[in-house]
């Protein structure tokens, strides 16, 4: 994830990297904190997934 952050910021013009995890997904929002992700908003019923609206959290990060 790191590498992935690395070159999106270093080879193009992004400022800011924006991604939206279900909630219960704790591993990957982990992760994806440690990657240096925070949460910034829950997004309610955002995702339809296996016959169901889930929440989402809004994970960002800025270039430094």
């Amino acid at each position: 994830m790191r590498a992935l952050i690395t070159y999106l910021f270093e080879s193009t013009d992004a400022r800011r990297i924006v991604i939206d995890p279900q909630v219960s997904n704790c591993r990957a929002i982990r992760s994806y904190e440690k990657a240096g992700f925070r949460k910034f908003k829950v997004l309610p019923k955002h995702e339809w997934h296996e016959g169901e609206y889930r929440d989402c959290w809004i994970m960002v990060i800025d270039r430094e």
